[in-house]
């Protein structure tokens, strides 16, 4: 939903902009110009025969203004060469903005491999590659600590209430100790929670936002370095286990984030107690 606001958002000033230039440069333009008439070029950059991640979006369509939706963010350029973090057949939408309105035409670019970089946030969380990344319990030993509660802005795992991997057979029976989290950036992000069997349980798109860092208790350093969105779907366990009804959760504080270990956390509705999730990279 935040994501189509934005998008009439931007829209609405550029038709607004559109349609407040000067008289003569519109004349000839007539109404609408129909996506059938649209002159659009779309391509990825092709790095030793291999195509690469960065893409090419041109609008050569005399009278009719861009606005381009390709996945991981926005253009209103008429030509422009972005950097995605998606992997496949990526689709884009073109939006063109004439006197008359606007209609819009999708097309697709094919991106075979991460050649150029991109928020590291995107591979530490799904990979290199199309199969993804998985993510299970933290634990060697099934008796291990994985998920409990403890100071909010204080503890960076479970302090006080610990539960260990084995429990999850009992409190998350449906996923169980077992269970994995795969992140995948085939043509968007991808979440799949599949059971010890291999059964999917849920899947849903993600998205991360390492600009909402919370403070600790010391005011200085961070207690968490970013905020992990699942709109569809939990984690493994993933309540908020004192909240009335125990609620699903679908946003999660970031403590750490590496290639092979991840910490996530919640603060209570009672602004003092934490719950910590520790995953780890499924080898």
């Amino acid at each position: 939903m935040k994501k189509i606001t934005l998008i009439y958002s931007f829209l609405f000033s550029l038709i607004f902009m559109f349609s407040c230039d000067p008289i003569e440069d519109r004349e000839g333009m007539g109404g609408i110009v129909p996506a059938s008439d649209f002159k659009l070029e779309t391509y990825s950059i092709l790095v030793d025969n291999v195509a690469s991640n960065k893409i090419v979006m041109k609008n050569s369509t005399f009278g009719v203004g861009s606005f381009w939706d390709y996945g991981s963010g926005f253009s209103s350029r008429q030509q422009d060469t972005v950097i995605v973090p998606f992997l496949g057949n990526l689709p884009i939408t073109f939006t063109g903005i004439s006197n008359g309105g606007t209609d819009t035409k999708s097309q697709t670019v094919q991106v075979d491999k991460i050649v150029f970089p991109v928020d590291e946030t995107w591979n530490l969380l799904a990979g290199y590659d199309a199969n993804g990344k998985t993510w299970m319990w933290d634990f060697i030993d099934p008796g291990n600590v994985v998920f409990g509660n403890g100071a909010a802005l204080v503890n960076y795992g479970p302090a006080w209430a610990q539960n260990s991997a084995a429990s999850m057979d009992t409190n998350d029976p449906t996923v169980g100790m077992n269970g994995t989290m795969t992140f995948d950036l085939n043509m968007k992000a991808n979440f799949t929670k599949k059971n010890g069997s291999g059964s999917v349980v849920e899947t849903s798109s993600f998205s991360f936002d390492m600009t909402k860092t919370i403070l600790s208790a010391d005011g200085v350093t961070d207690w968490s370095i970013g905020q992990l969105n699942i709109p569809d779907a939990s984690v493994m366990h993933g309540i908020s286990p004192n909240a009335p009804g125990q609620p699903i959760v679908h946003t999660y504080e970031i403590l750490k984030l590496t290639e092979d270990e991840m910490v996530l956390a919640i603060i209570s509705p009672n602004g003092w107690e934490g719950w910590y999730w520790k995953f780890k990279v499924k080898r």
